[in-house]
């Protein structure tokens, strides 16, 4: 089908549809939510049944953790702890009735000997994973905060095979886990501009 248009001298063009097509801009597209979308999408399709429930009924977990770190120099140094299969950060889970901030410390304390912790405020970063005991499914939620400590002495709990003192660099080649490596880096963002200190 053709439309018709006025010209100049005041007669009427024929004016095809498809240039109307070619004339209106395309919408903009932005692969990482456009992707995602449609992935979510397939999964939430794709997923059976009995998985979506067992999800719903997964038990719930919350543990506590923290980006510990010292200055010297002008060198912020985190102090990571090596578990079996990763490098990452000291943490563990919440005891019933204990707030995000006393979880923090008592871990703190029993994994790595440290009393001294002045946690830092604007910090609050959230993991959520899913894991297996058996035939169990646990919903598991990590609570980072960031805190800072003037010691450098580490009482090393049996829980870990070794622990490090290590700048931003160092760690981020040690660490293989996305989540942990993404959470470094936001608590590295943060020292810096809370203490003014080059990258």
């Amino acid at each position: 089908m053709e439309k018709s248009k006025k010209g100049e001298d005041g007669e009427r063009e024929q004016r095809p549809d498809w240039l109307d097509l070619i004339a209106k801009p395309m919408p903009k597209f932005d692969p990482r939510k456009d992707v995602l979308k449609m992935l979510t999408k397939a999964k939430n399709k794709i997923l059976p049944k009995k998985t979506k429930k067992s999800i719903k009924k997964a038990k719930y977990e919350l543990s506590g953790g923290a980006v510990i770190f010292n200055i010297q120099k002008d060198i912020p140094y985190y102090l990571i702890v090596q578990y079996p299969t990763y490098w990452g950060f000291v943490k563990g889970k919440a005891e019933p009735g204990e707030e995000e901030e006393q979880t923090v410390y008592r871990e703190a304390f029993e994994e790595v000997g440290l009393s001294d912790l002045k946690l830092i405020s604007r910090f609050r970063e959230v993991q959520q994973f899913y894991f297996k005991i058996k035939t169990e499914l646990i919903r598991k939620e990590v609570v980072y905060l960031l805190a800072r400590t003037n010691s450098w002495v580490v009482k090393l709990s049996h829980e870990h095979l070794n622990f490090k003192w290590t700048t931003y660099e160092d760690a981020l080649k040690l660490m293989r886990v996305k989540g942990t490596r993404d959470l470094l880096k936001k608590a590295h963002e943060r020292i810096l501009k809370l203490y003014k200190l080059k990258g």
